[in-house]
C-alpha cells in the first residue's frame, strides 16, 4: 500500500524470490506477471491510499491474481495486513480505477482472486498450523478462498544474498 519501511525489502527480496518461483516453477509467461503496478487513485490524491499497488498482478487464464508478499517474525500480523491491503486493491479495481501500464483488455470481466506470499526464513518467521486455521476462519468471514504461497530456504544458513539469488535453494509450495 503506502510506501514505508519495508518497501526496499519487498522489492529486493520478497518480490524477487516469488517472481523467480512463478517463472521457473509455474512457467507463467513473464509478460503476464506485473510487478508493483500502481492503481491510479486520483480521487485520493495526497492520502496514503493514493499510492496503492499490489506486489504482483498475475494474469491467469480464468482470473486475475493479486499477490501481496510479506515476511517476518509474526506471520499472523503480516497475514492480516496483507489481506487488508489485498481487499483495498481489489475494491479499487472493481470501482473502476485504472492500473498503470496495464491494458483493460486483460481483465475481460475476469474474477479477481487474492493470494499472499509469505517469504519465510530470512527473518525466521515460521508458518504454523495455527496460521492455516486463522486463514481458514478469515476465509469463512470473507466467503472467499485466499491463496497462499509459502517460500522458505532449505537451510536457514542459506538465507543470504546467495540464497535469494539462486532459485535452486528455494522450496516453495502453494497451499489450496
Amino acid at each position: 500500500m503506502a510506501s514505508g519501511k519495508g518497501q526496499g525489502w519487498e522489492e529486493k527480496v520478497q518480490q524477487k524470490v516469488f517472481e523467480k518461483y512463478l517463472l521457473f516453477t509455474e512457467k507463467v509467461e513473464e509478460k503476464l506477471i506485473y510487478r508493483e503496478e500502481p492503481i491510479q487513485t486520483t480521487a485520493f490524491t495526497g492520502s496514503a491510499i493514493s499510492k496503492s499497488h499490489p506486489d504482483f498482478i498475475i494474469v491467469r487464464p480464468k482470473y486475475i491474481e493479486l499477490v501481496e508478499c510479506k515476511s517476518g517474525n509474526h506471520p499472523s500480523f503480516y497475514l492480516a495486513q496483507a489481506i487488508g491491503e489485498l481487499l483495498i486493491y481489489r475494491s479499487l479495481i472493481e470501482l473502476g480505477y485504472e492500473l498503470q501500464n496495464i491494458s483493460d483488455d486483460i481483465f475481460n470481466d475476469k474474477k479477481i482472486h487474492l493470494s499472499i506470499c509469505m517469504v519465510n526464513g530470512y527473518e525466521y518467521g515460521v508458518w504454523t498450523e495455527a496460521h492455516t486455521k486463522l486463514l481458514e476462519n478469515i476465509e469463512k468471514m470473507l466467503h472467499e478462498e485466499i491463496g497462499i504461497y509459502l517460500v522458505e530456504p532449505i537451510d536457514k544458513e542459506k538465507a543470504t544474498k546467495e540464497y535469494w539469488d539462486n532459485p535452486e535453494y528455494q522450496k516453495v509450495k502453494k497451499v489450496k
